[in-house]
């Protein structure tokens, strides 16, 4: 289970290594994917990275806890994007993305990045 959180890990240090480069096609790119997705689909997903992240919490040597934390975040959140009608996912939808800052970008891009490492040195 160990692969699990390195995958995750590595993917995070990308994302917040991109967003923090290309803001703006970070956001761009979210936009677009945000958009066509059904929410059913973004609350499996959402659902099954919260599954197997609490599978592979154990095998971190010190964030247990606080991997099982993102764990339930990402349920919850699968929870609320299965409740959410259409309409509301894209107002929530439009209320993220239409704030178009290059610095708020780069503040999430360096949020991810530092979960990502820290992820990384649990392992």
């Amino acid at each position: 289970m160990k692969w699990i959180l390195f995958v995750v890990a590595i993917f995070w240090i990308v994302l917040g290594t991109w967003a923090n480069l290309y803001p703006v096609q970070v956001h761009e790119r979210m936009r677009r994917f945000v958009e066509r997705i059904n929410p059913r689909y973004a609350a499996v997903l959402a659902f099954a990275v919260g599954i197997m992240l609490m599978i592979a919490a154990p095998v971190s040597s010190q964030g247990v806890g606080f991997i099982r934390l993102l764990a339930l975040f990402a349920m919850a959140k699968a929870v609320v994007l299965a409740v959410l009608s259409r309409e509301r996912y894209q107002r929530f939808s439009s209320w993220w993305f239409d704030p178009v800052r290059e610095q708020s970008w780069r503040v999430w891009g360096l949020v991810i990045l530092i979960l990502g490492v820290v992820l990384l040195s649990w392992l």
